[in-house]
């Protein structure tokens, strides 16, 4: 997540990774999440769900 948003060389640079397609990957600015736009939205539902965090002490 970026405050400010990313270059368009940043994008070009992730597919430099050989095996970067493995992963699903949103690129999101703050914007995004403050506003819960249409790409927040798809970014959320690719959240794995969250498991039991909670432990004994």
């Amino acid at each position: 997540m970026d405050g400010i948003g990313y270059s368009d060389g940043f994008k070009d640079r992730l597919q430099e990774f050989h095996d970067i397609n493995k992963f699903k990957i949103h690129l999101l600015t703050l914007g995004d999440y403050f506003n819960e736009t249409e790409e927040f939205k798809a970014a959320v539902k690719d959240l794995p769900p969250l498991q039991d965090l909670s432990f004994e002490m």
